[in-house]
Order: C-alpha cells, then sequence, then structure tokens
C-alpha cells in the first residue's frame, strides 16, 4: 500500500502519545544502558504518557520469523534444489564449513501471510492501547570490531523480541543512540509502532535531547571503532 509520508515541524506533535514499556526489557541489560534508557524515556514523559511493565504476546516470533525467511530463501533457489544438488557438499570460497543443503519450501507453508495472522492480531491489540513500544535496541553496547560478537559480552539479554515482532508484522521502528556506555561504545534506544505510525515515531526521536549526536561523558571521542 503506497501512502505518503512529510515531515513537519520537528518542534511540532498532533497529540499527547501513549508508550509503552514491556516487562523485563532492562532486566539483564549492561547497567549502562539501562541508565540511558531511564534517561531517554524521562525526556520523552515531556510529550508522552508512559506506561512500565506491560504484558508483551508471548508468542514464537523468533521461530516463525525464521520459518518465513528459510521458506522465501529457499524459494529463490527452486531450480537448484529440484536439480537435487543441494544434498551434494559445497564449500563457498573462504567459508569455514560445508553449505548447509537447503530446505525444500514446496508445501510447507499455507499462501499469503496466514502464519502470521494470529501474531498480527496480537500486536494489534497492543497496539489499540498504546501508540509506540520503547525498549533498549541492543542489551549491551555496540559490538567492539576486533573481537567475535558472541565473545563479547556473556550473560547479557534483552526482553521481548520486538525486533522480530516488528519484521513479522512489517511495523515500522525508529532507533537513535542514546548515550555511552562500556568501552566508550554507544547505546540505543528503539520505538516501534504501528502501521502508519511514522510521524509519531520521529517525534519521539526528537523528543531526545543530543539523539544525533552523544558524545561519551567525561571524555571527547577516543577513535574507537565498532560495528553495529
Amino acid at each position: 500500500m503506497d501512502r505518503r509520508f512529510d515531515y513537519f515541524d520537528r518542534g511540532s506533535v498532533r497529540k499527547r502519545l501513549k508508550i509503552g514499556i514491556p516487562k523485563g526489557v532492562t532486566e539483564k541489560v549492561q547497567p549502562a544502558v539501562r541508565e540511558n534508557f531511564d534517561k531517554a524515556i524521562d525526556a520523552v514523559r515531556e510529550i508522552a504518557d508512559v506506561t512500565t511493565d506491560i504484558e508483551w504476546p508471548d508468542l514464537p516470533w523468533g521461530p516463525a520469523v525464521g520459518a518465513i525467511v528459510g521458506a522465501e530463501g529457499a524459494s529463490a533457489f527452486l531450480d537448484l534444489i529440484e536439480s537435487g544438488k543441494t544434498a551434494e557438499p559445497q564449500v563457498s570460497p573462504g567459508a569455514a564449513t560445508p553449505a548447509t543443503p537447503a530446505p525444500d519450501p514446496r508445501g510447507r507453508l499455507p499462501p499469503g501471510d496466514a502464519p502470521a495472522r494470529p501474531m498480527k492480531r496480537a500486536v494489534a491489540a497492543v497496539f489499540q492501547q498504546y501508540d509506540a513500544i520503547a525498549a533498549p535496541t541492543r542489551a549491551s553496547v555496540s559490538y567492539p570490531a576486533d573481537k567475535n560478537f558472541e565473545d563479547v559480552y556473556p550473560g547479557i539479554s534483552g526482553g521481548p523480541p520486538l525486533i522480530a515482532a516488528g519484521n513479522l508484522c512489517g511495523l515500522p521502528a525508529l532507533a537513535l543512540p542514546n548515550g555511552y556506555g562500556e568501552n566508550g561504545l554507544p547505546t540505543s534506544i528503539s520505538f516501534l509502532g504501528p502501521a502508519f505510525s511514522e510521524y509519531d515515531l520521529v517525534a519521539l526521536g526528537n523528543a531526545l535531547p543530543g539523539a544525533h549526536g552523544v558524545e561519551p561523558e567525561g571524555a571527547a571521542r577516543r577513535g574507537v571503532s565498532s560495528r553495529a
């Protein structure tokens, strides 16, 4: 569906917004992530009413996204699958292990978005009460560029899988830097909204002071390389 989006005066807000924060989103995050998230939410309270510890639908978001993406990806290689050559071990240049044979997507999924419909209805019910959902974008600061991601921050985890839910339901979201933490690396806050809520999400982003270029407190940029 095509729908026009105009970016109006960044200082204007059409209405006072209602923001929900799911239960557990800061429970196991790094301390700096929690502190910066709380500060950002305090700033957002100027234009929004915030409700904490709301219930997020407890559904298999990750497995559902994985199944749909896997089937869609496999369908792109249908000719190769039908040739039977996917069973032959193949190693791509630079790969450490043989490629995994692709699954056969035929007959695995109902047509259209049928598998996601109950999940979309559950999320739609949440957005009957709130204009946006807020959470830390990641449970940790940005990963350093010189280490394996899985080895960097053991024991750190976030709350409900909002990114997977947004992807599955096709919803808009906005992620912005909101401070710094361990090793001078940035943290981030994200807002997830219902369909066509981009204007409200931009308004929330603009409510964050310095969101477009925050320096580490008490220190200038130290040339730390990172990758998001």
